[in-house]
């Protein structure tokens, strides 16, 4: 409720548009509540810190640590990425419940499958801030990159009807986790990580017909590879190349996998010729 008060106010001299535009930066935009609600409700910022102060300070290192993940995660998800050298100081499922009961996270219960612990949107970005305050943001996204790179992998090897359609629904659950870690391994250019998650999400991409998606990503880690990383870039080009040709892009689609059979050739590699 105190959100949509929020937002409402600014409908006054914004668009719906213009408002929805910037709320792609939420915690700038909703301030200036009634001036006679207590003063943590003036502002969603406001109203947010006033519920991280009431942490203690290891509920605050799990709570900052926890908005790496974008789309929730699960109990053994946050285990691997919070936890890496064992200095949280508190069991996790008790810390989890704990930022539950105090409104930070939602539980989030799902048919059949283990229960994922999730943040708005607006009280992530908060807690994204406080992780780059920290000092922790590097070592926090990388552990998260990681953690999605071993999900990614499991699909690489042939699997079984019933394994490939489990790996499949599993990449569906964590899909805007994967966005959220290319983002962080093409930003820092981290490109050794960068090239293996998405050869990982091919078949993903493919299977579930994320062609655009798929196809944007390969592409720019084609472009920040430069002239290196040739056995990297002709995988990626052939990939590239039947991605193309499954949006019915023959011409790119030939060119691709022209260029991934130039650099074949040029490493003398059979297999990929």
């Amino acid at each position: 409720p105190l959100a949509i008060e929020l937002a409402a106010a600014r409908s006054k001299v914004l668009s719906p548009r213009a408002l929805l535009d910037r709320l792609q930066s939420r915690l700038g935009l909703l301030t200036g509540g009634a001036l006679d609600l207590p003063e943590r409700q003036q502002t969603l910022r406001g109203t947010i810190d006033w519920s991280h102060d009431l942490l203690n300070e290891t509920e605050r290192k799990l709570f900052r640590r926890l908005s790496v993940f974008a789309g929730g995660c699960t109990l053994e998800a946050a285990e691997a990425v919070c936890n890496t050298t064992h200095d949280l100081g508190i069991d996790l499922f008790e810390g989890l419940s704990s930022l539950v009961d105090k409104n930070l996270i939602q539980h989030v219960d799902r048919a059949e499958a283990e229960p994922r612990f999730a943040m708005l949107e607006t009280i992530r970005e908060n807690a994204l801030e406080r992780l780059a305050d920290s000092g922790e943001q590097s070592a926090g996204r990388r552990a998260h990159a990681a953690y999605c790179l071993v999900l990614a992998e499991e699909g690489n090897p042939e699997l079984s009807p019933e394994d490939r359609a489990r790996w499949l629904a599993h990449c569906d659950v964590e899909i805007d986790n994967f966005r959220f870690a290319l983002d962080w391994l093409f930003q820092t250019l981290d490109l050794d990580w960068g090239f293996r998650l998405c050869v990982a999400l091919f078949r993903f991409w493919d299977t579930r017909e994320h062609l655009s998606e798929g196809r944007t990503r390969l592409e720019t880690v084609l472009r920040l590879a430069g002239a290196g990383w040739s056995k990297e870039r002709a995988r990626v080009s052939f990939f590239l190349g039947a991605l193309a040709s499954a949006q019915g892009d023959y011409p790119a689609g030939q060119r691709f996998l022209q260029q991934s059979l130039s650099l074949y050739e040029e490493l003398g590699d059979e297999p990929g010729i």
